[in-house]
C-alpha cells in the first residue's frame, strides 16, 4: 500500500488522468476510485487538497477483472470481479483470486482475497461473503435450507461463519443523522410468486423482508427468520427497494480532473502469466479468425458462407510481445474493394491482454466483429492507404 500527496504540478508531458469508476463522499472527503488501476484519490472538499492511496500489492488473478464499489459507514470497499473464464479464449487452471479492498478516510488500506466467494454486502470494517449465491430456483423445498455467511474482518485478518435460514440478497449499513449505524439484511422471506408478465409469459417475483441489526458483532450461530423479534423485520415495497438501491448509486461532488503523473502505485504490476498460457491465448484467439472467409456451413446443403456478407480473403497474425500482443485481422470486403480496388483491406485489431498482462480476449471476439460489420460498418471514405479499420 502506498499513500502520497498530489503534486498536481504541470509537466511538459500529457497528463496521466485518473479514469473515475465512482465518486463517493464520506464526510468532507470524496473518494475517486480509478476504473482499472489500483489507486484512488481522496479529495478534501473543504480546501481541494488531494491524497492518493494505492493497493498495487494486492493479489491479482491471471484473467481480466472489473470493479464495483460499496459504501459502508465510513469505509469504501472496492470489489473486483475476475472473469469466470467461460467467456475467454483461454483460462489458466488454478485457484481463483478475487481481491476486495477497504479504503478509509485516514488513508488506511486493507485488502483480502475471497477466492470463489461472492460479496453480498459490507459494514464499516466487516465484509459479508457467501459461496451460495444463485437463488433463482427457490422453492418451498429449498428456501429454508441453511446459508453459510462468512464475515471477514480485513483489519485483523480474521473471519467467522454464521448461518441464515433464508437466502440473503444484499447487506447494507446505514448511518443516521446522529452518527448511529445500523445493519439491514435483505432476505427472501418466502418463495417467489409467479406473476403474468405479458404475451402469455410469466416471471418470478421475489418476496423480500429487511432484518435490522445494530451490527454483525451480535450475530452468532444460526439466525432463524421465524424466531426474530417482529420489531426487527419490515417488508419493503418494490418502490421502497428501488429508492434504496438508487440512493446507493448517488455520486459524490464533481471534481476537477486528477493527474496521476509521478504517483507511486498507480499501476498494477505484471502478473506471472506463464509462456505456455501466453502462447495458448494467442493461438486460441487466432483460431477464432482463421476461417472468417468460410465461417458458416449450412448442414442441409453444404453451402459455406463468410462471417458476414461481403467478407473474403481473410488473414490473421499476432503483433507485439506480451503484454502488448494484439491480433491483426485483415480481410477484403465487397464495398471496400469496389471503391479502392482488390488490394484494399479492412482491419480489426484485437487486444489479447490488459496492461497488467491478464488474459482479456473474449471467445466471442469473432462474433463481435460480425455484429460490427452488420451494424457499425464505417464509411469506406475513412480508408487510409488502402486500410479501413473497424
Amino acid at each position: 500500500m502506498a499513500t502520497s500527496e498530489n503534486p498536481q504540478a504541470g509537466t511538459a508531458e500529457a497528463p496521466d488522468r485518473l479514469d473515475p469508476l465512482r465518486r463517493l463522499q464520506v464526510g468532507h472527503t470524496t473518494f475517486i476510485i480509478d476504473m482499472e488501476r489500483p489507486i484512488a484519490a481522496l479529495r478534501d472538499d473543504r480546501d481541494g487538497t488531494v491524497r492518493f492511496v494505492s493497493w498495487a500489492d494486492a493479489p491479482q488473478p491471471l484473467v481480466a477483472m472489473s470493479a464495483s464499489v460499496l459504501l459502508a459507514g465510513s469505509s469504501v470497499w472496492v470489489v473486483y470481479h475476475p472473469s469466470d473464464g467461460t467467456d475467454l479464449v483461454h483460462a489458466p487452471p488454478g485457484a481463483t483470486v478475487k481481491p476486495v479492498v477497504r479504503l478509509c478516510v485516514d488513508g488506511t488500506v486493507h485488502w483480502t482475497d475471497i477466492g470463489t466467494a461472492t460479496v453480498i454486502g459490507a459494514e464499516d470494517d466487516v465484509l459479508w461473503t457467501t459461496e451460495r449465491r444463485n437463488t433463482s430456483g427457490l422453492s418451498l423445498a429449498n428456501l429454508y435450507e441453511s446459508y453459510d455467511i462468512r464475515l471477514v474482518d480485513v483489519v485483523n485478518g480474521r473471519s467467522r461463519t454464521i448461518t441464515f435460514d433464508r437466502p440473503i440478497t444484499v447487506v447494507l449499513q446505514s448511518v443516521d443523522g446522529n452518527g448511529e449505524t445500523s445493519l439491514d439484511v435483505l432476505v427472501q422471506s418466502e418463495p417467489p410468486v409467479r406473476e403474468p408478465s405479458g404475451w402469455g409469459s410469466s416471471s418470478l417475483r421475489p418476496r423480500n423482508a429487511t432484518i435490522r441489526f445494530p451490527s454483525s458483532a451480535e450475530l452468532t450461530g444460526e439466525v432463524r427468520f421465524d424466531e426474530l423479534d417482529p420489531a426487527q423485520v419490515t417488508y419493503p415495497s418494490d418502490a421502497e427497494l428501488m429508492q434504496r438501491f438508487q440512493s446507493l448509486m448517488e455520486e459524490g461532488p464533481v471534481v476537477p480532473d486528477i493527474d496521476l503523473t509521478g504517483i507511486d502505485g498507480s499501476r498494477w504490476p505484471l502478473v506471472p502469466l506463464s509462456a505456455a498460457d501466453i502462447d495458448a491465448t494467442v493461438e486460441a484467439a487466432k483460431t477464432l479468425f482463421s476461417s472468417i472467409s468460410a465461417y458458416w456451413t449450412n448442414h442441409r446443403n453444404g453451402t459455406v458462407t463468410p462471417l458476414a456478407p461481403g467478407v473474403s480473403e481473410g488473414s490473421v497474425r499476432s503483433v507485439g510481445a506480451w503484454p502488448h500482443t494484439e491480433l491483426e485481422v485483415l480481410f477484403a470486403q465487397h464495398d471496400l474493394t469496389e471503391a479502392f480496388g482488390p488490394e484494399a483491406r479492412m482491419r480489426r485489431r484485437v487486444r489479447l491482454f490488459d496492461a497488467a498482462g491478464r488474459i482479456l480476449v473474449s471467445q466471442y471476439a469473432d462474433t463481435h466483429l460480425m455484429e460490427d460489420l452488420i451494424t457499425k460498418m464505417p464509411p469506406v471514405s475513412d480508408t487510409i492507404d488502402g486500410i479501413l479499420d473497424i
